[in-house]
């Protein structure tokens, strides 16, 4: 076990703060898959996923949003 994070860039955190963010990812994860499998086209994937409750606002566009799009929708 492990109670310190030392990533190559950015600040040191602590174990819980690592897993409060595997829990944001895990949360962004779980409403954009549900959001494509609901139909919602790639074009307006951005605009209906809730982050607010996370504290970002995400900016996914061109290739990133293809790529993140095509992963959610199991077709990579």
């Amino acid at each position: 076990m492990f109670d310190v994070v030392v990533p190559g860039t950015g600040p040191v955190v602590t174990r819980a703060d690592l897993e409060a963010f595997k829990s944001k990812i895990d949360s962004l994860v779980s409403r954009a898959t549900a959001l494509v499998k609901e139909g919602v086209p790639e074009d307006r994937l951005m605009g209906q996923l809730k982050t607010d409750d996370l504290g970002w606002r995400l900016n996914i566009t061109g290739d990133r949003l293809d790529r993140f799009y095509a992963e959610l929708s199991g077709t990579k």
